[in-house]
């Protein structure tokens, strides 16, 4: 119950891409509290709190331990502190080692295939490269899992990446879906790589980063698909069979199946 948290001993964790409610964390847990008291809104998070707590756990992924009530009505929830995790978005602030970032890139492709195989039927749909952390030893963490997708209960938040690209594709209303939650984070690696979104990287520019990017070769006609702004969003592959890692050179990669 929310009255048996004493927030005065709690600290609070500033994060400005977070609007929809307020962080709070001791030594081993944080703790979300909902701004929103929209009873048809927390009803939604509530159910997919319950699913989530009370399933199996999934590797790399912090999902939801309890459920914080407040007068019967869904206050928020607390969950596992990754302390030293920063998110995905700030990967050159520590590091600008290209491979590194790419191991992990497609370290977090396989974790997001296991999410996307989870019984309970789960969808990211907010994937975006602030709700992927890592820690100090470059282990990756899903986190702000009560706002996915599940089965039919829809997903409460899309990236700001998917709906600027689905604008672009002249789409304004589109499915969430595995999809989706494969193009996000396909656009979340050439936005680390590029420092901008991929509608800003000319043809010119990304060939010159081939050429130094292994990777970014094998990916060449897959971008090209995805700027294409056909008013559809295409069908794509896991990253994972695109990235270039030292234990895995893929040198092609049938693109006829791509619509």
């Amino acid at each position: 119950d929310k009255k048996d948290i004493n927030f005065d001993e709690l600290s609070i964790y500033k994060c400005p891409a977070n609007s929809e409610s307020k962080l709070f964390y001791d030594k081993h847990n944080m703790y979300k509290m909902f701004n929103d008291t929209n009873n048809i809104y927390l009803l939604r998070k509530k159910l997919k709190l319950e699913i989530l707590s009370d399933g199996e756990k999934i590797d790399s992924a912090v999902l939801p331990d309890s459920i914080i009530m407040s007068d019967r009505s869904l206050s928020g929830y607390a969950m596992k502190r990754i302390s030293d995790g920063v998110p995905i978005f700030d990967f050159t602030s520590k590091n600008r080692n290209v491979n590194l970032f790419l191991n992990m890139m497609n370290n977090i492709s396989l974790s997001l295939r296991n999410i996307h195989l989870d019984p309970r039927n789960i969808v990211i749909g907010d994937l975006s490269i602030s709700n992927i952390i890592f820690d100090k030893n470059m282990k990756h963490y899903f986190i702000d899992f009560d706002s996915v997708m599940i089965d039919k209960i829809i997903a409460d938040r899309v990236p700001y990446s998917l709906d600027r690209y689905a604008k672009r594709c002249g789409i304004y209303k589109y499915d969430i879906n595995k999809n989706t939650d494969r193009l996000c984070l396909i656009l979340s690696t050439l936005f680390i790589l590029f420092s901008k979104s991929i509608e800003e990287v000319s043809k010119k520019e990304y060939d010159e980063k081939a050429e130094k990017i292994e990777t970014l070769k094998n990916m060449r006609e897959i971008v090209l698909e995805i700027k294409k702004y056909n008013n559809i969003i295409p069908e794509l592959p896991y990253i994972d069979e695109l990235i270039i890692t030292n234990k895995k050179k893929i040198k092609t990669i049938n693109t006829k199946n791509i619509r």
